[in-house]
């Protein structure tokens, strides 16, 4: 039975509550990973909570299957972009919580390099306004000061530089 993403907020919270007293929860979590719904819903407790971020974790989310990848780097470039608006409005509690978030993800990011090609098609549409995500960025009615902090934050989580003959920084290619 596929879990709804109600019950899988649910379903996350008790797994990450369970680890590391309970190995198995692991096994668990990368089933849950594995329904969009169950990955939501993980995705959702995890980078909100202050929850470690143990290697095995990061091998499960390093091979877990679409729309692990997708979810991700959504939640930098939405999480990113709400800063700002919490910001505007005066609310730094959420502003906090969602930078909190953004830097979760981001710390995520950089160690699942899997997930380069969803991170390129989102800067794509931030500076093509073309591509998978160019709907999804039209949707939300970002601004123009969102899209360039979304974009500085997709910018942070490319892989390291490689160094050319005379030692000076090469960026790899986006």
């Amino acid at each position: 039975m596929a879990l709804s993403f109600e019950q899988a907020l649910v379903v996350a919270q008790d797994l990450l509550q369970r680890y590391p007293q309970d190995p198995a929860a692991l096994l668990e979590i990368a089933r849950l990973l594995e329904t969009p719904a169950g990955a939501r819903g993980f995705l959702v407790i995890f980078l909100t909570g202050d929850w470690s971020v143990p290697n095995a974790l990061i091998e499960i989310l390093a091979q877990a299957p679409a729309p692990v990848p997708e979810l991700l780097v959504k939640n930098l470039v939405m999480s990113t972009a709400m800063v700002l608006t919490h910001q505007r409005r005066d609310d730094e509690p959420a502003a906090q919580g969602s930078r909190e978030t953004a830097r979760r993800t981001h710390d995520l990011l950089v160690q699942l390099p899997h997930c380069q090609p969803e991170a390129q098609c989102m800067n794509q549409a931030l500076t093509d306004h073309a591509g998978p995500y160019a709907l999804f960025l039209q949707k939300w009615g970002y601004d123009e000061e969102q899209q360039q902090v979304m974009q500085a934050a997709l910018a942070r989580i490319r892989p390291p530089s490689t160094v050319s003959q005379n030692n000076s920084a090469v960026p790899t290619e986006p």
